[in-house]
């Protein structure tokens, strides 16, 4: 018995101190002080980190381990009193905020009767609380690559947006800004007296204050300002850099292509004559009189489609001047709303990544070769892919498009009127189980393609599908995610009644708990994942893991009480930084794997039953 108990204590040691030993290869910088620190915000890069510490009723920001001055609070915004005082929860902070490139943050602190404009840890300006809080029309923004920093204060009675800590002119009502897309140009409109009453205004470029050249401001890709000015009321002028182009009854709406070399508006010559949709100055034949409710161009720049609405509320598109059929409805955006679940674990988190990652829908595909919509007609909708219509499809369950993120290719599911699932792939049909006949049994969700289009996936009644071959394991959800070079591909399912993590259909850990987060870094060489689980035996409350190729790296906690916290893992060379916490103290890891993902899947099982 003494034996067996000195083995078995044995063995649990060596799992503690494996466990804690890997703590050794890992890189621990403290980004505040511990026991103090309330949440941070974190540059895109993860690069610099701006962290909120106590100091004793008071705060300070500390930017990179240096400490900044001691503030009263961060300010969500400048209204008066402490209604505009965050509340600090150990999580984010989105009172401090970072501009695109991660290189430069700011924030509004309080100071007394004071706030104070805080850029990189550093005063820029300060001024006094005004009631109502100008803060709230236009917070603190970044341009581009951090070029200027703006706000709007209000602490006279009127409006003056402070840029790079100047102030500028006064307006009676806010003003909307427009920042050209290379972040060095900005414009805006003052109102000196009452809103359509004849009283001048005045425009603000670049930090100069001139006459007015109008209103609808916007910067094309190449920094070019359009805006039009109302003349009298039958003239409106396009104006280019502030110089008249071209007289119209209406000019409105408008829209540029992504390289800025096209411009789509609607054209009104006279209050008498029928409005006609225009491409560079050409009219669009088939489009007088009509309603036109959006114009999508190509990521090239070069194609354009517009969605069109006729006088009985029909719609169709026009693509590049060719009329399409006409349907009961054409949907100006799709939702693929069965695809949230999937990218969520794919980004950690994130809310925006279902946008950032899937090419939108009617769109273009990213080649600019096919130009995609649904339409409806009747019971029926249909994928449309430039003048070519799919089979119908019950609008019961909505078709959902999916593009690829390069090239051109694109799936969809439906179901058919004789209740059959199906799921099309760049034309071809892909077999279901059953013949995809359905009562919600074989459901499909969360169909996508791989980073580089190669190969595609989706989940059809709790069944993993890659290039349409079944996957061992029941998945509840659409857990899944391909490596950057689409070679490899890992999900959370069920085998034999007890989840596991795969990787390429083998077992690579049997005990997966609440998955928070996977990826595989960009040079697919590493597989990196965050679970939960009870970690007390090894001398923690922390209830997650990060684990690199299947070994324990660090005990951490969701930085976000709500458990929306990103780590912001970031992957170069052979090294993987990131923020998080551990033990309740905010750290930037830095840490390198001796493990691959090959010796990971080298000693991986395969599963025996599902």
């Amino acid at each position: 018995m003494r034996d067996f108990r000195s083995k078995f204590l044995g063995v649990c040691s060596l799992i503690f101190m494996t466990t804690r030993l890997a703590f050794a290869g890992i890189d621990a910088q403290p980004l505040g002080t511990d026991g103090v620190s309330s949440g941070c915000a974190i540059g895109v890069d993860g690069k610099h980190v701006a962290a909120l510490i106590s100091k004793g009723s008071r705060f300070a920001v500390v930017l990179d381990g240096v400490e900044g001055p001691k503030i009263d609070a961060l300010l969500q915004n400048l209204l008066g009193g402490q209604t505009g005082v965050a509340s600090y929860w150990t999580g984010n902070t989105p009172e401090i905020v970072f501009s695109d490139d991660g290189a430069h943050c700011a924030y509004f602190a309080k100071m007394g009767d004071q706030y104070v404009v805080m850029l990189d840890n550093k005063e820029l300006t300060r001024g006094s609380f005004a009631v109502g809080g100008a803060g709230l029309s236009l917070p603190l923004t970044f341009s581009a690559d951090g070029k200027h920093l703006f706000f709007m204060d209000a602490s006279n009675g009127k409006y003056r947006i402070v840029v790079d800590g100047k102030m500028g002119p006064d307006s009676n009502y806010p003003m909307p800004l427009v920042i050209s897309p290379d972040g060095s140009h900005y414009v805006y409109t003052g109102f000196v007296g009452g809103l359509g009453n004849g009283t001048p205004n005045w425009s603000f470029v670049d930090g100069r204050q001139v006459n007015y050249f109008g209103g609808d401001l916007q910067y094309t890709a190449r920094n070019v300002l359009l805006s039009t000015m109302n003349v009298d009321n039958s003239t409106n002028v396009l104006c280019f850099n502030g110089k008249p182009e071209l007289k119209a009854y209406r000019l409105t709406p408008m829209w540029i292509s992504p390289d800025g070399l096209q411009i789509a508006m609607v054209l009104t010559t006279t209050a008498t004559a029928p409005s006609v949709l225009t491409v560079n100055g050409k009219a669009v034949d088939g489009t007088q009189g009509l309603e036109i409710d959006n114009v999508y161009f190509s990521p090239n720049g070069k194609r354009y489609a517009a969605l069109c609405t006729t006088k009985t509320h029909s719609r169709f598109m026009i693509i590049d001047g060719k009329k399409g059929e006409e349907y009961q409805n054409i949907f100006p955006t799709v939702n693929n709303g069965l695809l949230r679940q999937h990218w969520a674990f794919v980004a950690g988190g994130d809310p925006d990544a279902l946008a950032k990652a899937q090419p939108q829908v009617p769109g273009f595909t990213p080649d600019s070769s096919k130009f995609v919509y649904v339409a409806s007609q009747g019971s029926q909708q249909f994928m449309d892919v430039e003048d070519q219509e799919s089979n119908g499809y019950q609008d019961s369950y909505a078709v959902q498009p999916v593009l690829s993120a390069t090239g051109n290719r694109i799936a969809f599911y439906g179901v058919s009127a004789d209740r059959k699932q199906h799921v099309i792939v760049d034309d071809k049909e892909v077999a279901l189980p059953g013949g995809g006949l359905s009562n919600n049994t074989y459901q499909v969700n969360n169909l996508s393609f791989s980073p580089g289009g190669t190969r595609y996936a989706f989940v059809a009644g709790g069944t993993l599908y890659i290039d349409g071959t079944a996957q061992p394991g029941y998945l509840g959800g659409g857990t899944y995610l391909f490596s950057p070079d689409d070679q490899h591909f890992a999900y959370v399912a069920s085998i034999a009644n007890a989840q596991c993590l795969l990787v390429d259909g083998k077992i690579v850990d049997k005990t997966p708990g609440q998955m928070r987060y996977a990826f595989f870094t960009p040079d697919s060489q590493h597989f990196f994942f965050v679970k939960m689980a009870n970690y007390q035996s090894q001398g923690t409350k922390d209830p997650q893991m990060l684990f690199a190729d299947g070994q324990p790296v660090v005990h951490l906690t969701d930085n976000g009480v709500d458990g929306s916290f990103i780590y912001h893992f970031h992957y170069t060379g052979d090294a993987l930084t990131f923020i998080g916490r551990t033990d309740g103290n905010l750290r930037r890891f830095t840490f390198t794997p001796t493990s691959n993902l090959s010796g990971m899947l080298a000693s991986a099982t395969v599963p025996t039953g599902n």
